[in-house]
């Protein structure tokens, strides 16, 4: 079940975040390869409903500052 692998990858994930083992950037950006990997494995698509890697993209600034809200633009 590779439902269940993910969740711990997720779950292992998140603990390095919270231990501060990687930095708020680092972990938005596994965070993200891993929510992708999981959309292709699960609905077959490169890039959900369509959006491509530009419209869902979002990187934080120097202060740490983003918007994730990952709204298409319009």
């Amino acid at each position: 079940m590779p439902e269940l692998n993910y969740s711990n990858l997720l779950r292992q994930l998140v603990t390095d975040y919270l231990d501060h083992r990687m930095s708020r950037v680092e972990y938005l950006a596994s965070r993200r390869d891993l929510l992708d990997q999981m959309d292709r494995d699960f609905n077959g698509e490169e890039s959900p409903r369509g959006w491509s890697a530009s419209d869902t993209a979002r990187f934080p600034d120097a202060a740490g500052n983003s918007d994730d809200t990952l709204v298409p633009k319009p």
